[in-house]
């Protein structure tokens, strides 16, 4: 709810027109339909499953920028929706990249990859991303893997090689992929030519070209499994597929199931294919969510560990700007789109946090009665402007997470509010409920606010060194010290002596003038 109740004789009906509704249908856009539809209200639970990191490296901010959105898709159903969700995210810490990462620097692939993992976690910490309600991880559900590609040899859904690998058997679950680009566009379906809409390898072992691995035979000194058909480890696809089992306790209906734009073919598409083959079943998930990914604007290529593009999040937040900057920025797009980053946008995501920031301040003031009388009456045209962008807002996080335009109207009225000369003690009070309870839903924490403190106490010291330095320039410490009255003669050699000095001290007081609203004044010198 987003205003408390007021006991004010007069407001009281009004109060109950602020009150959010909590009657809001979320609406979202459905990738296995490419519909939007409204969020189910019927099911007891909402399942969750969310595809994790392959820990073989730091988070880069494409990932960061998917975690975040998918965190505010969360705060939102939260919020909106009555029913209770279970949100489990999924650890890739056996992988063929984390394998060779190992050998490189000498240490096993457990140790690398619990490395990455703690890491990762810090990462969604700092970025103020909630923490999954469930983790798995790959090496601690072995058992649970074995057994689910047990099961799909044994309905014939997969094969096993001479040399013990094992495939899925594309030719027994006779359709086409639910993410299968080919058939979504209507052509005709050709499994020969999988290689070519994908990054699937070919396999001398495959029956056919849109099989896909199960488990893999053991290769030399990598880490391995014993199994039925030999020693190995499992596949990629089929640990997402596991991890679900788990989270629906062996039940055939998953809710949601998200992940990046770029996991929807062939990963998500071979997921679904195996676990409508485990359980028999033609729609396993109920609901998938893809988030678009991130790509730099001046080259157009998306950031990846692997074209070296990349910046770290741990850099970005010593070098670039705060996790509510790069939220900001995160949030300015379509969580469906691919997110241009630049520079740019970070400078306006910084611009909209002064916004925020600054209407905030206008509040605190007003309520600590600053500037303000105690007897201020309720402006009811604004209050009910107050409404109208509340219900806005709202509309605009249920109707498939429309965070751009949700972050306009918080902007826009935060804009009028800091130019409201006269505010009652009402309405100020209730503006700012309005803001706060809009920023926790998009996660924002205003740790900018603490942040322009904090620049604003050492530009402050930065300004007060910067006259101590220029009045000794100037010699004016020449009349503290006990010495008999400089004459103007006197100075003014003083001044020429120290020439460059004053130089210095002038552009100081043009680099805190342009960072701060009220300028350093020099008096003249006599």
């Amino acid at each position: 709810m987003l205003f408390s109740s007021l006991t004010f004789k007069s407001t009281s009906s009004f109060s109950k027109r602020l009150t959010r509704s909590s009657h809001n249908v979320i609406k979202l856009f459905n990738s296995l339909s490419e519909k939007v539809e409204p969020l189910d209200t019927d099911a007891p639970l909402i399942t969750w499953y969310s595809c994790g990191p392959t820990v073989y490296d730091d988070m880069h901010i494409g990932h960061a920028a998917s975690f975040i959105r998918q965190d505010c898709i969360r705060r939102v159903i939260n919020r909106y929706h009555t029913t209770p969700v279970v949100l489990a995210l999924g650890v890739t810490d056996v992988d063929d990249k984390i394998i060779a990462r190992a050998k490189m620097t000498g240490q096993s692939e457990k140790q690398l990859a619990q490395k990455f993992e703690r890491r990762f976690f810090q990462d969604l910490d700092r970025l103020n991303v909630l923490q999954p309600d469930v983790v798995f991880r790959v090496s601690d559900v072995i058992p649970q893997v074995i057994r689910f590609v047990s099961s799909l040899i044994d309905k014939g859904h997969a094969y096993v090689t001479k040399s013990g690998n094992v495939f899925f058997d594309s030719e027994s679950y006779n359709r086409p992929g639910k993410f299968d680009p080919a058939a979504r566009s209507g052509q005709q379906l050709d499994r020969e030519n999988v290689v070519a809409r994908s990054p699937t390898k070919f396999h001398p072992e495959k029956r056919k070209r849109a099989d896909f691995a199960l488990w893999k035979a053991k290769v030399a000194d990598e880490v391995s499994w014993i199994c039925p058909w030999g020693e190995g480890r499992p596949g990629w696809h089929i640990e997402c597929s596991t991890f679900c089992d788990l989270l629906t306790e062996g039940k055939s209906k998953l809710t949601l199931h998200s992940g990046g734009m770029d996991l929807k073919f062939p990963h998500h598409n071979n997921e679904i294919c195996q676990s409508e083959a485990y359980y028999s079943t033609d729609q396993w998930a109920q609901y998938f969510i893809h988030l678009g990914t991130l790509c730099l604007s001046e080259t157009g290529h998306k950031m990846s560990k692997s074209l070296g593009n990349f910046v770290t999040v741990s850099d970005f937040l010593a070098k670039m700007g705060t996790s509510d900057e790069f939220r900001v920025t995160s949030l300015r797009r379509s969580y469906r789109s691919t997110l241009m980053y630049s520079n740019e946008d970070l400078i306006e995501s910084k611009k909209i946090l002064r916004t925020i920031s600054y209407a905030l301040s206008v509040c605190d003031e007003v309520l600590d009665f600053k500037g303000v009388s105690k007897t201020s009456q309720p402006d009811w045209s604004s209050l009910e402007d107050l409404q109208k962008v509340s219900s806005s807002f709202d509309e605009a996080l249920c109707n498939d997470f429309n965070f751009p335009a949700a972050l306009e109207s918080l902007t826009e009225f935060s804009e009028k509010l800091a130019g409201n000369v006269s505010p009652s003690i009402i309405e100020t009070s209730l503006s700012r409920q309005f803001i706060w309870s809009s920023l926790g839903v998009l996660g924002i924490e205003m740790a900018v606010g603490q942040r322009q403190t904090n620049e604003k106490l050492l530009l402050g010291e930065l300004e007060r060194f910067r006259n101590s330095v220029r009045t000794f320039a100037l010699g004016k410490h020449l009349k503290l010290v006990g010495w008999a009255k400089p004459s103007k003669e006197d100075l003014q050699r003083h001044s020429m002596q120290n020439k460059e000095l004053l130089k210095e001290c002038d552009r100081a007081r043009d680099f805190i003038n342009s960072l701060t609203l009220t300028p350093v004044a020099d008096d003249k010198i006599s």
